[in-house]
């Protein structure tokens, strides 16, 4: 599942649900193949295989945190860029103005354009810290969170569908998440 693309968790499960009440759970595993989302087949086929209610709910449970964790790492790696972007900046402007101090009889005229052009790596540091991996990081991490939230509902949506609980009480356990 790539960014943006979201699915309507409520909708699906009320859908399943009706199946299940006309069915029997046994008829969800014609739906399994449709479902594009990995999380919610991957927890449709432990209720089809007639698995027990507390290892569904710890099987996703643990699938779901380690989807977070890889997830949030993207988010760390830019963060991280973003905190040493602006010393890069830095290094880049001594650097620059080491060179101006090479040239010092170069004129004054050389020395403000070789110091303005080495302030410019301090500038991009900045720069890209600020306007591009920082936030980038906040999204991705905003993102994990939504995601993690979404596969909640899907767990407590697959736990009450094992369960056989109506359409009330699944709507009231995945309403917190959603």
């Amino acid at each position: 599942m790539g960014i943006g693309k979201r699915i309507d968790v409520k909708k699906i499960f009320i859908n399943f649900i009706e199946i299940a009440r006309k069915d029997g759970v046994l008829a969800l595993e014609e739906e399994i193949n449709r479902i594009k989302h990995p999380f919610l087949a991957k927890g449709i086929k432990l209720v089809v295989d007639g698995s027990d209610p507390r290892t569904i709910e710890e099987i996703l449970w643990e699938a779901s945190e380690e989807q977070e964790a890889n997830e949030l790492l993207s988010g760390k790696i830019l963060d991280t860029a973003g905190g040493f972007s602006p010393t890069v900046g830095i290094i880049g402007t001594v650097l620059g103005l080491v060179h101006v101090l090479e040239n010092l009889g170069a004129g004054t005229q050389a020395l403000g354009e070789g110091i303005a052009t080495a302030f410019i790596a301090t500038f991009y540091g900045i720069a890209f810290a600020n306007l591009i991996f920082l936030p980038l990081g906040n999204k991705l991490k905003s993102y994990a969170k939504e995601m993690s939230k979404e596969r909640q509902a899907i767990i407590r949506g697959v736990v009450s569908l094992q369960a056989g609980e109506n359409r009330r009480i699944l709507i009231e356990r995945m309403e917190p998440f959603l």
